[in-house]
């Protein structure tokens, strides 16, 4: 309750618990009792803790002041009591929290120098970044502006140094101010002096430690066979249990300075990892290209469409990046506005039954029969509105466009509006410059539809129609039915491909996205976490599968599902749906796709496959459900 602002239920709690906390410890010290009692020192961390919180509820609700700094001295006397340095910066930290979240900025200024000067002695970082980023926020009210900006700044830099160490986002926002926060502040502050070049370079270190963090909190195992990789894992694993000794109670000298050894010994591993191979440094350090690195990417007739972070009710913004100029721009449309538009366009898809599940019988046979779909009224107005809104004119300027999304805009059907240039998504600004050294062999194609699922799932006769026409363009042999195994995929791409289509089922979970997976032969599961684990490498993967396209957003807006399992493989293209989609859609797609991915020609072929079914008639829901991502 306390760490979720909810001081009056924190109150309560707090106070019943010290009751009882304060009898036990009066039996204890009771000259004949209390030699029957002993207690451990968890008693005195416990009373400490809670005390700490009673004070904080008591100072957020208006309490007397004297009554709340009696409450803070027991607090530090019982974590003095077993020589708990970390309890008193703890102490230290909330009280700061507290008199930001109640207005009260100069004292916050107060107290939070304190408490940074404790935690910087005694070598807490995971405490003196959000303390930073408690300063900053109480500087930026006070209106010091250059102050704040360093106190955000020194949190950031901090954070960087810790990245992956923090165990899961309820940690990195526990003091009220998370990682995001700190990155919206700075991208404020960079717009405000028009810097570019840092805005860009504050924009790609959120998503890349993002990346990093949400990786780390899962018990992932990245086996490649890299000297560089082994050894930072190693120091991983190192700094954390160092870090843990170091929350001990007693002195913490000598492992301040061990902590800081290892430290630049992992910077060090970095520097060589990221200059060997920035793609799979990136799972475990923040690497970036500069503005003017990514720019050299870019030829004459492309561009970078990059979204901000953003507030609800603040407008679209983004950075326009093409190889010789960096222009800041806005739309006519807020985040909640956007938010509101794609959940109305939803919300019709799903009414109407216009989709099907993939190889599920639906109510009505004739909403999956390709052109004789019957549009809901309201959709092509919807899409219009929509197009009209996010002004595609304006965000298509070049030949090609590589969309950066960010929040809300990760959920934009692009296919479905009003463009005739090619577009792919990026999963971050410097992937354009990833150059990936593992090879792949040019002339295989591996193509796999409608597993055997012993009858755990519905067989999908229109995925093996799909894979069985590519197989004739491609002039080879489809894995179906009871050959579409896990081993025999993997044995087929272990050597590296250049193309992998899988029109399969798919499965994707919001809250697990490294579960997500896709289904083959007698329903054995390939989850993102094991392709992340054991990479296939393929220049183009096809998942023709529901929902493979989706991720989970999060800190940074960075997204962790199959795409990003792939990517991180070594794939450079991946093409994927946001939704369900119907076979005769799906194989009309594919086929027309194909023609031009033979050749490399992934936008181009995106572009004609999509342009081919709007002239035939196609739904936008049917069309507008795929998305390219990758070079």
């Amino acid at each position: 309750y306390n760490l979720t602002e909810n001081y009056k239920e924190s109150y309560y709690w707090a106070n019943e618990a010290e009751k009882r906390m304060n009898a036990v410890h009066y039996v204890s010290n009771h000259w004949l009792y209390g030699k029957f009692v002993n207690l451990h020192l968890d008693s005195y961390y416990g009373r400490a803790t809670n005390l700490t919180f009673l004070a904080t509820s008591k100072l957020a609700l208006g309490f007397d002041q004297k009554e709340v700094d009696e409450d803070f001295i027991k607090a530090v006397r019982f974590f003095e009591m077993i020589d708990y340095k970390k309890g008193i910066a703890t102490v230290l930290a909330l009280k700061a929290r507290v008199y930001n979240k109640i207005g009260q900025h100069d004292k916050c200024y107060v107290e939070g120098q304190k408490a940074l000067d404790y935690s910087i002695r005694h070598g807490f970082l995971d405490f003196v970044w959000r303390i930073e980023a408690i300063r900053g926020d109480t500087l930026l009210h006070l209106g010091y502006k250059k102050d704040a900006k360093r106190s955000y700044r020194r949190a950031n830099d901090t954070i960087n140094t810790l990245t992956g160490a923090l165990s899961s986002d309820s940690a990195k926002t526990r003091f009220g101010i998370g990682k995001d926060d700190i990155t919206y502040n700075l991208i404020k502050f960079d717009i405000e002096e028009n810097d570019l070049d840092q805005l860009f370079l504050d924009l790609e270190t959120n998503r890349a430690r993002a990346f990093v963090d949400m990786l780390s909190s899962r018990a992932v195992n990245i086996s490649r066979d890299n000297k560089h990789l082994k050894d930072l894992q190693a120091i991983d694993k190192t700094i954390k249990r160092q870090q843990l000794l170091n929350t001990a109670p007693g002195d913490n000298t000598k492992g301040i300075e061990r902590l800081n050894k290892l430290f630049k010994l992992r910077k060090a591993k970095e520097q060589i990892l990221q200059k060997n191979d920035p793609a799979l440094a990136s799972t475990l350090s923040i690497w970036s290209n500069t503005l003017k690195g990514t720019m050299k990417n870019l030829k004459k007739d492309e561009h970078i469409v990059y979204f901000l972070p953003l507030k609800d009710k603040e407008t679209l913004t983004y950075l326009d990046i093409s190889n010789n100029k960096t222009k800041l721009k806005t739309l006519n449309i807020s985040g909640a506005e956007l938010d509101f538009q794609l959940k109305n366009l939803s919300n019709l898809l799903d009414i109407k039954n216009l989709l099907s599940t993939r190889g599920l019988k639906s109510k009505k046979s004739s909403l999956v029969s390709g052109m004789s779909i019957k549009e809901p009224k309201n959709l092509n107005k919807m899409i219009n509105h929509l197009n009209e809104r996010l002004e595609s004119k304006k965000i298509f300027t070049k030949n090609k466009t590589y969309i950066v999304s960010s929040g809300v805009t990760n959920f934009i059907p692009w296919g479905m509006l009003q463009t005739k240039k090619e577009f792919t998504s990026l999963p971050n600004g410097s992937w354009l410059t990833y150059n990936s050294k593992e090879k792949t062999n040019k002339n295989k194609i591996v193509l796999l539809g409608n597993p055997n699922f012993n009858g755990k799932y519905p067989q999908l006769e229109g995925a093996k129609e799909e894979v069985t026409e590519l197989a004739k363009q491609y002039k080879t042999k489809a894995l179906v039915s009871f050959d579409a195994t896990k081993y025999n995929l993997q044995a087929q791409t272990e050597h590296g491909v250049d193309t992998l289509h899988l029109a399969t089922h798919g499965i994707f979970y919001k809250d697990k996205p490294l579960d997500s997976a896709i289904i083959l032969s007698d329903a054995e599961a390939l989850s993102a976490k094991e392709i992340f684990e054991k990479p296939i490498k393929a220049n183009l993967v096809v998942l023709s599968a529901c929902e493979t396209g989706l991720g989970k957003s999060s800190s940074g807006d960075d997204l962790l599902g199959l795409q990003r399992s792939f990517f991180l493989g070594g794939t450079k293209t991946i093409l994927s749906s946001l939704w369900q989609i119907d076979d005769k859609g799906t194989k009309e797609f594919m086929i027309i796709f194909h023609k031009y991915a033979k050749n490399g020609e992934y936008s181009k072929g995106f572009q004609k496959a999509r342009d081919t079914l709007k002239q035939k008639g196609f739904s936008p829901a049917i069309y507008g459900a795929f998305i390219l991502n990758g070079i």
